[in-house]
């Protein structure tokens, strides 16, 4: 019964995540994360103040935003260690590992991922 729950709370969060992306644009999404990234020359990660969000990431309603070298995480939910959100990857030729790994990542639009880190 357990189990059931988890993973029926993953696939309602990835199902947000998705509507999230929809309601902003991938197109003005990646623009935002772009704003973002000079940042990743400073250590790695930065966490963003969400006075510093750009109005495409704020409208998403995240729980926390980083970047890194990689990219910029949108954190959308979070328990614990685990969390789940939206990745924008900072290049645009990267491929990112299946769901499988940890962190798990699936392609939303191209350079735009769901992620999950399960901690």
């Amino acid at each position: 019964m357990v189990l059931l729950l988890v993973a029926a709370t993953s696939c309602d969060h990835k199902g947000a995540n998705a509507r999230a992306l929809a309601h902003v644009g991938a197109a003005r999404l990646l623009e935002a994360a772009q704003q973002l990234q000079p940042r990743a020359g400073h250590p790695d990660p930065v966490l963003v103040s969400p006075e510093s969000w750009p109005p495409a990431i704020r409208e998403m309603n995240p729980e926390r935003v980083r970047v890194t070298k990689q990219g910029v995480y949108i954190t959308l939910h979070s328990s614990f260690v685990e969390e789940d959100g939206v990745f924008v990857a900072a290049d645009p030729t990267a491929t990112l590992a299946g769901r499988e790994g940890d962190p798990a990542f699936e392609v939303m639009a191209p350079r735009v991922y769901w992620y999950k880190i399960k901690g």
